[in-house]
């Protein structure tokens, strides 16, 4: 009882002179060593009587420091921990658990001459205060954001992997240090810590039971991706740590929800930087991968692998890719895939044609005539491109018909494209050159209303169809195109005035003596209107046509009758052959030798057979020998000057010979003096005919 009664007086003492009075220094100077646990004992159990809980924790601290050796003094130290528990000082509680960590697990002090880790009771304390001490700063730095603070919290993480690198929970522990780190924005370090968890910590304490404990390796595995690629920032499309990172993710977890959206974006990435041969690699990579990529991912993939290919020329290889999108991708690109499924088919048929391989272009360009396009659409136009280059291809290889048929084809099913006069101008040559005249005259009246082509091509395509038309007998075609020719398309004058001529031909062969004289006159009056356009070969066709207009005038003066009474017939005879005349000689004035010789020889004729007419006339019936004798030398008189006036004329005509000229009006102006005067001009018709 004097005991208990001391120790109560001292306790009252101590507590009432807490500040004043230690229990340490009095115990020292009383020499009250061998009772100093009974002091500190009663102290505590008052304090924590009377709910002085930071007094009760430090008093149980003190002890445990001033004697670390004795047999309570670890479970002093736990006790302070308590104390302050119970008050509800967290912070002071953590900050003495903080220190029981590193006193026991980092520098592993023993624990009664034990390694405090093989004390199952330090043990589980340790890693409970460690749950608590990291929750805590991790959720404070969540909370504040500061920099400092997840420090701290990445810090106890690193203790906590420091003191228990292998338990079960270790991943864990080193995962949630990862997102610290992440959070604090230190990026390299958080995938660093990833890839730790990832592939370095498969294994729980128990070895040798060889059983992955590791929830967090595949999540943590990509969230080193992501943490690599946060670290390379900008350069993140063609950092090597971030293709290193995925590559070994997907390798390692391929059944990962997250793998093929890695490896996608990894492809996406190395498009985007233009690395397509990098980007194709990983594109196959992820077509291949087992289990599938989504639908959206392998489009972007095919979508890639096509991008590739073509970068190298490879179409075979864009041809495929674009195959499998247009059988699978999204129907809004449709159009666009199906525009480059063309376009690889006939790069492939443009290569081979290049190389000289007439046959395999024609087959890749044919090929591309089973391919579906909308009618106008871009694939559509590649079509009728290839349909026409397979054409081309077949002229190279010197199959006509070939070429013929599906330049043919390509007419009819492309009629609008901007091929199509060339096309029709192809055709055209290839049935020259097969001797197929009507049909190229087809051909060639296509071309000229071809608006696509130059004037000038549809002008000379104009004037052969008409040629080819006349040519294989199609008169009235034949006389339709010339005429479209020289009204629509404007030859120069030459051109002009043979196609006149032409037409003057064809009306006349045709019986339309009309028509034929309608482009008669047009010839007349166009060498008229020419100026000094007008040359020898317009004035010839002006000429021969103003000689026929002379002949029709000579036939009236045929058919005009000398009838009694002499009087009034002949004054109608008579202006015929002024009309003649005069028109024979518009003929002659052109200048042109043969129409000129032969307008005087019919000039001579005329004046000839006026004489000729007055003579033979009819007599009047009433007149008496003598009256008729008397009017015989009147008509006479009046054909004489006439009859001289022809001679005159053919004379004039074959003075000629002496300037070269010798044509059959000059002969047959000789033949006529030789009858009209043979004593004059039968010797000299010798002569001329030995010339």
């Amino acid at each position: 009882q004097l005991v208990s009664e001391t120790l109560r007086g001292m306790t009252l003492n101590f507590g009432q002179l807490s500040k004043q009075l230690k229990p340490a220094t009095y115990i020292d100077n009383n020499g009250l060593k061998p009772y100093e646990f009974l002091i500190y004992k009663t102290l505590l159990k008052h304090y924590q009587d009377q709910e002085r809980f930071t007094d009760a924790s430090d008093t149980a601290l003190a002890f445990a420091k001033r004697n670390p050796e004795h047999p309570q003094a670890k479970q002093f130290e736990l006790q302070a921990i308590d104390a302050l528990e119970k008050g509800g000082f967290p912070s002071l509680a953590r900050a003495r658990k903080e220190s029981f960590v590193q006193r026991y697990g980092v520098k592993r002090q023993a624990w009664y001459g034990k390694d405090p880790l093989e004390v199952p009771k330090v043990n589980k304390l340790l890693r409970t205060y460690l749950d608590e001490i990291t929750q805590t700063y991790h959720a404070a730095a969540q909370q504040s954001g500061m920099a400092d603070d997840y420090q701290r919290a990445a810090k106890w993480y690193a203790t906590y992997l420091q003191i228990f690198p292998k338990i079960d929970k270790a991943p864990e522990v080193a995962f949630l240090r990862g997102e610290v780190l992440f959070e604090a924005g230190q990026f390299a370090e958080a995938a660093k810590q990833y890839d730790q968890v990832a592939y370095e910590m498969t294994q729980g304490d128990n070895a040798s039971q060889d059983k992955a404990i590791n929830n967090k390796a595949g999540e943590a595995a990509y969230a080193g991706i992501l943490a690599w690629r946060k670290a390379a920032g900008d350069a993140a499309a063609t950092d090597p740590a971030v293709e290193k990172a995925t590559l070994r993710f997907v390798k390692a977890y391929p059944a990962h929800e997250q793998a093929t959206n890695a490896l996608a974006r990894l492809a996406e990435d190395r498009y985007a930087a233009k690395d397509l041969q990098g980007a194709d690699a990983l594109a196959k990579q992820l077509i291949s991968h087992t289990p599938p990529a989504s639908k959206t991912q392998m489009a972007n993939a095919w979508r890639i692998r096509a991008a590739a290919a073509e970068e190298t020329n490879n179409y075979a290889g864009v041809e495929e890719a674009l195959a499998w999108l247009l059988a699978n991708g999204e129907a809004r690109e449709k159009a666009s895939v199906n525009e480059g499924l063309a376009a690889s088919i006939y790069k492939q048929g443009e290569a081979l044609a290049k190389a000289g391989d007439e046959a395999g272009a024609q087959k890749q360009f044919l090929r591309l005539q089973e391919l579906p396009a909308a009618k106008g659409s871009a694939a559509d136009n590649i079509r009728a491109t290839a349909l026409f280059d397979a054409a081309a291809a077949s002229i190279r290889a010197g199959d006509k018909a070939e070429s013929i048929r599906l330049l043919e084809r390509f007419s009819e099913q492309y009629p609008s494209n901007t091929l199509a006069p060339e096309a029709t101008r192809k055709l055209a040559a290839l049935y020259l050159e097969t001797d197929n005249k009507k049909a190229a005259a087809k051909q060639f009246a296509r071309m000229r209303s071809h608006q696509d082509i130059d004037a000038d091509t549809r002008r000379e395509a104009a004037l052969q169809t008409a040629e080819l038309l006349e040519q294989t007998e199609q008169p009235k075609a034949a006389l339709q195109a010339y005429e479209v020719y020289l009204n629509e398309h404007n030859p120069e004058f030459t051109q002009a005035m043979e196609t006149r001529d032409k037409l003057v031909n064809l009306y006349a062969a045709q019986g339309a003596t009309g028509n034929a004289d309608r482009w008669r006159r047009d010839i007349i009056q166009a060498d008229a209107k020419a100026g000094a356009s007008s040359n020898k070969r317009s004035k010839t066709l002006a000429a021969r046509a103003t000689l026929h207009f002379a002949d029709q005038e000579r036939a009236q003066f045929d058919a005009a009758k000398l009838t009694p009474p002499l009087k009034n017939s002949l004054k109608a005879k008579k202006a015929k052959l002024e009309a003649a005349l005069k028109d024979y000689g518009a003929a002659a004035d052109y200048g042109i030798a043969e129409v000129t010789t032969a307008a005087t020889f019919r000039i001579g004729q005329l004046y000839y057979d006026f004489s000729r007419a007055l003579i033979d006339s009819p007599r009047p019936t009433n007149l008496n020998d003598e009256e008729l004798a008397q009017y015989n030398i009147l008509l006479e008189e009046q054909a004489f000057p006439l009859e001289e006036q022809a001679i005159s004329i053919h004379q004039a005509n074959i003075d000629r010979i002496s300037k070269g000229t010798y044509d059959e009006w000059v002969q047959k102006s000789l033949s006529q003096l030789g009858k009209i005067s043979p004593v004059r001009y039968a010797k000299q018709e010798k002569l001329s005919n030995a010339l």
